[in-house]
């Protein structure tokens, strides 16, 4: 399976950033080029590569283009957990937060063919652009993280899709910018929105897939202008 020694590792630590961490494999000649036209080149390569099966593909000799998918696509993934983005399993094909980086090669074409290729849903989309690497209206004097307070209101298993509705109070003594809603137990985003303001209160019905136990958790997190977060986590049990 690929070559040993194989990692794919990312999370944020602080508003100033985190880590993402890929194997070195990806860098091999036949899978990495040294110029733009050269790589378009590569990822789109049907050759078999002999001996060896991509992550993705699944089966021995798999082509070359799904070896460097696995691998850049899996960069720009793991990146995405650097800069803040939780999983996101809704469109799993195509959200590069799930598997869509494996479709990443439609992303190069010449011209780029975006509806085939990754991409990041909108809920994620919002906290990578609150990012103090990638805000493009960023207060970097703001070094107060916005105040979150957050529960559930109702719960409805007896329809299709499940759904929790969540009540917030968000503030912030600069400005809010976005909130996403997250679901442990599907290891998925379930929602999110654009903030505005110094404060915000309102309530939103979330769809989820119903928890394995009794309990269920929702998290969520909130950013503001000057790329700081806040994350909260709030269950509910039937009595």
């Amino acid at each position: 399976m690929e070559w040993p020694g194989t990692v794919a590792q990312g999370a944020r630590y602080s508003k100033a950033g985190g880590v993402g961490i890929f194997s070195a494999w990806i860098l091999r000649d036949e899978f990495c080029a040294l110029s733009v036209p050269q790589q378009r080149r590569l990822i789109f390569d049907t050759t078999p590569i002999q001996g060896r099966t991509a992550m993705g593909y699944g089966k021995p000799n798999s082509p070359r283009h799904h070896f460097i998918e696995d691998g850049f696509g899996a960069i720009a993934h793991e990146l995405g957990h650097g800069f803040g983005l939780p999983h996101d399993k809704r469109r799993d094909t195509r959200d590069i937060m799930a598997n869509g980086f494996r479709n990443i090669r439609w992303n190069f074409a010449d011209p780029p063919q975006p509806d085939k290729g990754g991409t990041f849903s909108e809920d994620n989309l919002r906290i990578l652009l609150s990012s103090r690497y990638l805000a493009s209206d960023l207060d970097p004097d703001d070094d107060i993280p916005p105040v979150l307070n957050l529960r559930i209101t109702g719960v409805r298993f007896d329809k299709k899709p499940a759904s929790v509705t969540v009540q917030v109070d968000a503030a912030d003594d600069r400005g809010l910018r976005a909130i996403l809603f997250y679901a442990p137990h599907q290891d998925s985003v379930v929602g999110g929105r654009a903030l505005t303001g110094k404060s915000q209160v309102f309530t939103q019905e979330l769809a989820i897939g119903p928890p394995g136990s009794a309990l269920l958790q929702i998290d969520a997190t909130v950013t503001d202008v000057g790329g700081n977060y806040t994350t909260k986590r709030v269950s509910w049990a039937p009595r």
